[in-house]
């Protein structure tokens, strides 16, 4: 059983944090994002290969911007309509982010691209999710996401996926 005082260490005061919100799906559409991480890793089901990827949107000033997407593509699989939905999924990325003949999962990062997002209902006693839908080039026509960002503020760096992760 813990003391009393076990957060004594901590020295945490949440009137100085902002509390956490809801991550309720966005809405589906397009969203400028940059790939953040990159990782090929084993299937879960443990007889093949995957590329797991984490995106962060951004939209300067709009509502989802920082918001992270996480996306798993098939790249072995033991079934291959799997690998082959996989594949086809892996060539929309490299086409989307310029990277034709990836030979390193890191080639990936901090490229731009856009994301189409899809919702998917809840099941399995999930709650409702978003799922990448699609891959597109960076400037890709991004006018079905949801909301419309402002304009970018003049301290604004050039290129807005260069920021650092938060």
């Amino acid at each position: 059983m813990s003391s009393f005082n076990d957060f004594e260490e901590f020295d945490f005061d949440a009137e100085q944090v902002d509390p956490s919100s809801s991550f309720d799906p966005m809405p589906p559409g397009k969203y400028p994002a940059v790939v953040r991480e990159a990782e090929v890793l084993d299937a879960k089901t443990g007889s093949g290969k995957r590329l797991s990827l984490k995106f962060e949107i951004f939209q300067e000033g709009g509502e989802y911007d920082g918001r992270m997407v996480f996306a798993n593509l098939n790249i072995r699989n033991q079934s291959a309509k799997a690998e082959e939905i996989g594949k086809r999924q892996l060539s929309a990325f490299c086409r989307a982010v310029g990277v034709m003949q990836p030979k390193a999962s890191s080639e990936f990062l901090d490229k731009p691209l856009v994301i189409k997002l899809k919702i998917v209902p809840p099941q399995n006693g999930y709650d409702a999710k978003n799922e990448v839908a699609d891959f597109l080039p960076y400037g890709a026509d991004v006018a079905e996401s949801a909301p419309a960002k402002p304009a970018a503020p003049a301290a604004a760096p050039a290129k807005p996926w260069e920021r650092k992760p938060k």
